[in-house]
């Protein structure tokens, strides 16, 4: 056997030298083993990822949906008080505007405390033909004396009538206290008609006449001129308690000539060349 004879010296560093191993038999690949991992193992594990990634998204949304569903629910405007405890049921108008007029017509009394006029409620007419039209002529010493012409079509009529002749209140007498009385009922039957029958514009309130003389008084309610009325609760324009003849107190007193007054007219009903009635109203002097 040879041997290495090269001296170790000053000149010729040794050299560590590693024992070569020889690989074990069990570890050695057989050429039938790949030598990468498989592309669909990984595609497996990254396909379980992503299912997972994709589930906490969905989570995390489904959180969000709740949380802004539940945001749009706190932040939605309480809608405040009902506008009054009577409701008259959706049905046709003419259904509904009688419904209206038994309901207030009952609430009001006279000392005797019988019912102080029955409320009939229609589409406005005269002598079973339907009005054409409502003229509102001008006020004497106005500076625009046109005549103001209304379509009656989109106007429902209220008649306030007592027991006497020609719907005259049969019993009391007359006075300042019960007209106010009447018109206080006048302003809540078109309040309830504004507020809850659609398509109503106007509303004509027929008064009761004095004893002895046929009617001649009626008020004229539009809707435009009661935006502020119709969008609060009506116990803020009128008292849930109906008062006597001459027991109104005096704060509900100027309420009721302020929205009232203004809109009170004599009227006279004529005819058109077609024979259609119109009915003309006109300030008292």
């Amino acid at each position: 056997m040879a041997h290495d004879l090269t001296p170790v010296g000053p000149g010729r560093p040794a050299v560590d030298t590693e024992p070569v191993v020889q690989p074990d038999p069990d570890q050695v690949r057989t050429g039938e083993e790949p030598i990468v991992e498989h592309v669909a193992v990984r595609e497996r594990s990254y396909r379980g990822r992503f299912l997972l990634a994709y589930g906490i998204l969905g989570m995390v949304a489904g959180i969000a949906l709740i949380v802004f569903l539940g945001a749009i629910g706190l932040s939605r405007p309480d809608p405040g008080p009902a506008w009054s405890t009577f409701v008259p049921e959706e049905t046709a108008d003419q259904t509904m505007i009688q419904a209206i007029a038994d309901h207030v017509g009952a609430r009001y009394a006279l000392p005797d405390g019988a019912q102080l006029v029955a409320v009939t409620a229609s589409k406005p007419a005269w002598g079973g033909v339907p009005l054409a039209a409502i003229a509102v002529q001008p006020d004497a010493g106005a500076v625009d004396q046109t005549i103001r012409v209304i379509e009656a079509g989109s106007a429902v009529s209220y008649v306030l009538c007592g027991l006497g002749e020609q719907c005259a209140i049969a019993s009391g007498r007359p006075s300042v206290e019960r007209d106010r009385l009447l018109r206080r009922e006048a302003l809540e039957l078109a309040l309830y008609t504004f507020r809850y029958v659609p398509g109503v514009e106007q509303v004509l309130a027929f008064l009761p006449p004095k004893k002895g003389s046929p009617p001649d008084v009626a008020l004229l309610f539009e809707r435009s001129q009661y935006a502020g009325e119709i969008d609060k609760p009506l116990d803020r324009t009128l008292p849930p308690s109906v008062p006597g003849v001459e027991s109104m107190p005096s704060s509900e007193q100027q309420v009721v000539d302020r929205l009232t007054e203004p809109r009170r007219y004599a009227f006279q009903m004529q005819e058109l060349q077609d024979g259609s009635p119109v009915i003309v109203l006109s300030s008292f002097a």
